[in-house]
């Protein structure tokens, strides 16, 4: 911000400059939206940390399997953002190590998908077709079968939806757009894991009767996190497919339920609707909520208006509360399928993935 062209504009005054000068000279960043980030959240000084702290602890190439599938997403935003060529040498390393393969072919499960994201990115990079031939070919098999069944719970929507996405980036065969939208449906629909009533997801069919000890209905934050995500990460790809008029209108409704139930702290719970079973802040679904909320506010399809405060104290809660100042992250709720504890020193690579792409998309308002 220029402090002396903005300060002739009529609209400013005398005490708003001097306020301005104040919180540039104090090292605050103000974003063209309204958003103010102090030198402790900048969003992708906070990145460089987080993922500074998590490859000097994990060298080497890691799992193909969904968790570090996650990581991988959230490392390749942070590529294409940092003048730091490290972070996509180190996915380029990883892809190379597994050949570009999804994790255990011919296995067509949502979870071994998850790592094609980053194969599709990177062949966006350079166009080699050998970078994306193992992910066409798994994809493919579903493709030419009629079932549509797969996806029979929720965290499958991010692991293998932006996949088919992104496999109609490269092919523009847009049959991939169709069977991903199948799938999506099936899971969401025929299965009913979309409670309408609630515009929240169920994490699979066996919560539909359950509730917690205080008799609230059981919608698990980082399924409904996953979800979200998902929507935001293929939503745009979509475009003029009949998906997407769909993948909106779900977003939309899960954004104005999620900001009634954030906590004060700007964190969400593991139980959405019983914030204290448990009361821990959750990372996991918090992170893929802020990254929601931020790429929805800047693509213009969640007003500042309505989501500006929500996703600054959101952002802040991520911050203050989850990012260690080692760069290490913590509240993150272990591998599961359901609520759980969580503690400060509760760490995964998929809940590093969910913040890099918190904060990536954070930096996109700036």
């Amino acid at each position: 911000v220029c402090v002396l062209c903005v300060c002739f504009l009529p609209a400013w005054s005398s005490f708003g400059c001097a306020m301005l000068a104040v919180w540039l000279l104090l090292g605050f960043a103000v974003a063209a939206n309204g958003f103010e980030f102090s030198p402790e959240s900048l969003p992708l000084d906070v990145a460089d940390r987080v993922n500074g702290y998590y490859i000097a602890h994990n060298p080497g190439p890691v799992s193909c399997e969904w968790t570090h599938g996650t990581y991988m997403a959230g490392n390749m935003a942070h590529a294409h953002l940092s003048s730091n060529s490290t972070f996509l040498d180190y996915a380029k390393k990883w892809a190379e190590n597994y050949k570009y393969m999804t994790c255990n072919p011919p296995s067509t499960v949502a979870d071994n998908e998850c790592c094609a994201q980053t194969y599709c990115e990177l062949y966006e990079l350079d166009k080699n077709p050998e970078h994306l031939a193992g992910t066409l070919a798994t994809l493919d098999v579903q493709l030419n079968r009629t079932a549509v069944d797969d996806w029979w719970w929720i965290d499958a929507y991010f692991m293998a939806l932006p996949v088919f996405a992104r496999a109609f980036v490269a092919t523009k065969n847009v049959k991939y757009l169709d069977k991903g939208y199948a799938l999506y449906n099936d899971t969401a629909y025929r299965r009913g894991l979309w409670s309408a009533a609630d515009s929240l997801f169920y994490r699979d069919a066996s919560y539909f009767n359950k509730t917690t000890p205080h008799g609230e209905k059981i919608f698990w934050s980082r399924g409904n996190g996953w979800a979200f995500a998902a929507l935001a990460r293929t939503i745009e790809i979509a475009e003029g497919h009949p998906s997407q008029v769909d993948f909106i209108r779900v977003f939309k409704l899960m954004a104005a339920k999620l900001i009634t139930l954030q906590g004060a702290d700007g964190m969400w719970r593991a139980s959405l609707l019983d914030p204290t079973d448990p009361p821990n802040p959750e990372t996991t679904g918090s992170a893929l909520f802020t990254y929601g909320l931020a790429w929805g506010v800047h693509t213009g399809l969640l007003s500042e208006t309505d989501y500006t405060a929500p996703l600054k104290k959101a952002w802040d809660g991520l911050v203050s509360l989850a990012v260690q100042p080692s760069g290490a992250v913590g509240w993150c709720q272990p591998v599961g399928g359901s609520p759980a504890p969580a503690t400060v020193n509760s760490t995964s690579d998929f809940c590093v993935g969910q913040v890099l792409l918190a904060a990536t998309q954070m930096a996109a308002l700036m």
